[in-house]
């Protein structure tokens, strides 16, 4: 093992044999023991990888779609040994398997794609991008995705996220396919454009931010997200939303100051609050400031489509 004695290291491997025997002792048998090696019986328990090889192996649609769903990052993410011949296979397995990732998300993109399942299809464009930032087919089917939406200022800025990431990191410009398919959404008349609602979701924490934008999104709202207040005025300068959905308690720049901040500038769109504290000082507040409705977390999928809906309908019935 490295630089360790022989005799220390052969110590250590029959104490860790045993330890993991002893684990094991109740189960089937997981070690297969030679005289100079040792090695995981795969007859007698399923392991993550192998399954995925097999899955990508097979490449069907069902296939690649549970190979994807077992990929969930690179193999023993967190695990460290201080042991250069170890972290050379590691990182040689890492990138292997990254690769199959790659290569069956992009075949099941090109499946979804063309068989019109549109969210499907975006989920797994963003799970391209996380693996490959760079990844332009994945970048310019998201975009060819949002049109089909509706969603043309999301699939321009699309474009421009990746062209600025593009530039900053390889100093290059998106190849010509790529820039005639933003010109075309570019150009493309509004009213041939499907419309759809929009909200601006504002919520500081990620996991709740992510949790609205999938709920919105699958209910077919056009849905752009804001990290802060601050965040959110720069996207109302923007361009206009249906709705805005905010949290109240952020770091920078709250919901309530949002709020006071929008109606200053005299912004018509209707505003529901989000939060996790609810009590009665703070619904009160909330809708002396001028927001149309307050939705508690946890968030009940149901209750809020109901009151965004009925807020949009509102506010368009004011308008007439």
């Amino acid at each position: 093992m490295g630089d360790t004695p022989d005799t220390q290291a052969r110590q250590s491997l029959r104490k860790a044999l045993s330890t993991l025997r002893h684990v094991f002792a109740a189960g089937p048998r997981v070690l297969l023991i030679g005289s100079d090696t040792v090695a995981l019986d795969l007859k007698a328990f399923e392991v993550d990888v192998h399954t995925f090889e097999r899955r990508v192996a097979e490449a069907t649609p069902a296939a690649c779609a549970s190979a994807a769903a077992l990929y969930r990052g690179d193999l023993l993410d967190g695990f460290h040994l201080q042991e250069a011949a170890f972290a050379e296979w590691l990182t040689a397995e890492r990138e292997r398997l990254r690769g199959m990732a790659i290569g069956t998300l992009e075949s099941l993109l090109v499946h979804e794609f063309h068989h019109h399942r549109v969210e499907p299809a975006i989920q797994v464009a963003h799970r391209l991008i996380a693996l490959n930032p760079l990844h332009e087919a994945a970048h310019r089917s998201l975009m060819q995705l949002y049109a089909r939406q509706g969603r043309r200022d999301t699939a321009l800025q699309q474009y421009r996220l990746f062209a600025d990431r593009l530039w900053h990191e390889v100093a290059e410009n998106p190849d010509t396919e790529t820039k005639t398919l933003y010109r075309r959404i570019l150009n493309e008349p509004a009213s041939r454009m499907p419309t759809r609602p929009s909200v601006l979701v504002v919520e500081d924490e990620i996991v709740t931010r992510e949790h609205l934008v999938a709920i919105l999104t699958a209910a077919h709202y056009d849905v752009v997200a804001a990290g802060d207040g601050a965040d959110a005025l720069l996207l109302l300068s923007r361009r206009p939303f249906d709705l805005i959905l905010s949290d109240i308690v952020m770091p920078l720049l709250d919901g309530f100051k949002l709020l006071e901040v929008v109606r200053d500038k005299r912004i018509e769109t209707p505003v529901v609050f989000i939060t996790g504290r609810p009590n009665s000082g703070s619904e009160a507040r909330a809708l002396r400031l001028g927001a149309v409705d307050y939705v508690t977390k946890p968030i009940d999928r149901e209750v809020l489509l109901r009151r965004l809906a009925n807020a949009i309908r509102a506010r368009v019935g004011a308008a007439r």
